[in-house]
């Protein structure tokens, strides 16, 4: 008497830590890591743009010394992703996050484009951290896994779209909209909206939760104030949290002052502390935008210039256009 193979099953996750756990349970299948700064890095529609921008981002923050290796690193990626087609099922791995909803509507664009009618697409989504659970908590979550339908494609298209659009009123008008095929989204896709400066100091949420940190630390160990900024915002990594410490100790009113010489120290090294400044801004006596203008990519957007064109404004909870800022 035959006997049916077993389904092949690929599952996609977002770091090599949670793909180790998930192969050391009892869960069957392959697994491929999408390791995608789309959170963290600038994501314009052009896909070649996109490419080379995150690999001078990945470069510019240590995780590979040549942009031809990051290059290398994606295409490898994408190349084992386009054979999703086969296999029997394709499970994706998510936590509520912004930084694991952008890789989400990422991979569901790219598949809703594949011909894989006969793949079966599914999710895992847990409310808390993914990468914290056992192998038997993930393998406890498997079960519960829940295909992803037409309107979660959809969606997902169109949500990747917005995030890269230029033009931040696309994402706005999206999030204005019945969200509800994908749960997480619109609280996802809000916090990626409150990175943009505010319209009350000029900070946006990561740049405030470093700041904040820094206050009530006083003078601190640089690795002691990225460990405690982590803690306020769950797509929080330490790496996005010293970028941000790093743009506001060099620019031209500093937020933040290293003790240690001049040099950003290696291996979150080194003393640091607040500065009059920063205090005055985290106050709301200053402006950080004014002080220092800015050029921060968000999603597609280039914020870039003596004034952000764009803020968010923490009472209406939305996204506003700036005023230009007085001639002189």
């Amino acid at each position: 008497m035959s006997h049916s193979p077993p389904p092949s099953v690929l599952h996609v996750l977002w770091s090599d830590i949670m793909a180790d756990v998930l192969r050391e349970s009892s869960v069957p299948g392959e697994t491929v890591v999408w390791r995608d700064m789309g959170a963290y890095a600038p994501t314009p529609a052009d896909d070649e743009t996109l490419a080379r921008m995150q690999g001078e981002m990945l470069v510019a923050d240590g995780f590979f010394e040549t942009v031809d290796g990051a290059l290398q690193a994606r295409r490898s990626g994408e190349e084992r992703l386009a054979r999703a087609c086969d296999h029997d099922e394709v499970v994706l791995w998510f936590d509520p996050c912004l930084y694991d909803h952008v890789i989400l509507v990422q991979r569901l664009t790219a598949f809703a484009a594949m011909d894989a009618q006969h793949v079966r697409f599914s999710v895992v989504c847990v409310r808390e951290n993914l990468g914290h659970n056992t192998p038997s908590e993930l393998a406890g979550l498997f079960p519960d896994r829940e295909p992803v339908r037409t309107a979660q494609f959809e969606l997902a298209v169109r949500a990747w779209q917005a995030y890269r659009s230029p033009d931040p009123e696309a994402l706005s008008e999206l999030l204005a909209g019945d969200t509800s095929a994908l749960p997480g989204l619109a609280a996802a896709f809000t916090d990626h909206l409150e990175r943009y400066p505010s319209t009350r100091d000029g900070l946006g949420a990561v740049d405030r939760a470093v700041l904040e940190h820094a206050s009530r630390l006083g003078r601190t160990r640089l690795s002691r104030l990225i460990g405690s900024s982590l803690a306020d915002l769950m797509y929080l990594s330490d790496t996005l949290a010293e970028r941000h410490a790093r743009e506001m100790t060099f620019c031209r009113h500093p937020m933040l002052r290293l003790h240690d010489g001049p040099e950003w120290p290696v291996r979150y090294a080194g003393d640091i502390e607040i500065t009059p400044q920063g205090r005055a801004v985290l106050a709301g006596d200053a402006d950080f935008v004014a002080l220092n203008g800015i050029d921060r990519w968000l999603g597609g957007v280039h914020l870039m210039g003596a004034e952000a064109q764009w803020r968010w404004d923490p009472e209406q909870r939305r996204l506003v256009a700036s005023s230009p800022p007085p001639p002189g």
